[in-house]
């Protein structure tokens, strides 16, 4: 499958606001291509007001603090699509433009070409910036979100970690489902209905997986849940519960009083080789701030940095409708 890595870092003694974006892998010889650039005041202007209206408990990162403009004072309700739309279209022409964009664009051609689809990974390197929604990035108003366009497979990336060995094809999905505390959800009717997708879906044709078995735990001490890693051959994990940020990879709380750091998660999760690992609990993508925002410290950051292949984890708040909707989707496909 063709790949195109872009990748953006903040430039150092430079200015504040000056970043560098380049390819780090093409499917031509000539996509390699580097431009510095400026984050423009409007953008900033932008994601200022999209964190006053969804950020929550995530602090504002200095790019655009303070900053209000023309968007406020309209209804709520067609306000929050035109200013998710507008971060959209400003997110795209800020980070494809010039020889990036035509290096995209020949990399969508050659993959169209071959009938395939394009892999466009996003890696970035600042932490200030890990917290922009890049998958609802559009390159004008009435097209898709480039994390729902159909001739590409968005993901973000992280390029400074350990190569994960080859891990062998599973016969055998087996799916540990983890539920945490959290006195809003109803995590066991959650847990009750992605167990029966599970258990339900038809092992049919050669690319489908000979049978499926899930294990549900509920509010386990962490060693507990090390130990049913450590003992068992799961090659899922789903989590769900409640979730904070923490420079230790974020905090998820299995029980009232008892939590697991990303870091120690993620050894057992590597140690066990677990190959994805899929978190409903708030913040799971967001690193933790102090002041400012502190490198490699969200939990799914910490997670792939300790050999974990995939994690799907929330970048912010979610409703609990929204995420059991999402969920279910996401484990039928």
């Amino acid at each position: 499958m063709s790949c195109l890595s872009v990748s953006i870092a903040r430039l150092v003694n430079s200015g504040p606001d000056n970043f560098a974006v380049w390819v780090v892998k093409a499917p031509y010889p000539s996509g390699y291509v580097l431009r510095d650039c400026v984050f423009p005041a409007q953008l900033a202007e932008i994601w200022a007001e999209w964190q006053q209206m969804f950020g929550g408990l995530v602090d504002t990162h200095d790019l655009g603090k303070g900053l209000v403009g023309s968007w406020m004072g309209q209804t709520t309700g067609s306000y929050s699509n035109r200013l998710m739309q507008s971060l959209g279209i400003s997110l795209w022409h800020w980070l494809f433009d010039g020889e990036i964009l035509s290096s995209l664009e020949r990399s969508r051609g050659l993959a169209m070409g071959s009938n395939q689809r394009l892999r466009l990974q996003l890696e970035v390197r600042d932490p200030d910036l890990i917290g922009l929604p890049w998958e609802i990035m559009q390159p004008e108003a009435g097209q898709s979100a480039i994390s729902l366009t159909q001739d590409v497979l968005f993901s973000r990336t992280i390029n400074q970690v350990e190569p994960i060995a080859n891990l062998p094809a599973d016969s055998t999905l087996n799916v540990l489902l983890v539920l945490g505390y959290n006195n809003n959800l109803e995590l066991e009717k959650e847990a009750t209905i992605l167990e029966k997708i599970l258990l339900e879906s038809s092992p049919l044709g050669e690319n489908y997986i000979s049978n499926c078995l899930v294990k549900m735990l509920l509010q386990p001490s962490p060693k507990e849940l090390i130990q049913e890693l450590e003992t068992k051959a799961y090659n899922v994990l789903f989590y769900a519960g409640h979730g904070l940020p923490n420079p230790d990879g974020g905090l998820l709380y299995l029980t009232e009083e008892q939590f697991l750091n990303g870091i120690e998660l993620g050894q057992a999760l590597a140690r066990s080789r677990v190959k994805l690992a899929v978190f409903n609990a708030c913040w799971g993508a967001q690193p933790a701030v102090h002041h400012k925002a502190i490198p490699a410290s969200s939990l799914a950051e910490v997670l792939i940095r300790h050999g974990v292949p995939s994690v799907l984890a929330m970048r912010d708040e979610i409703a609990d409708e929204e995420s059991r909707s999402y969920l279910q989707g996401f484990t039928q496909a």
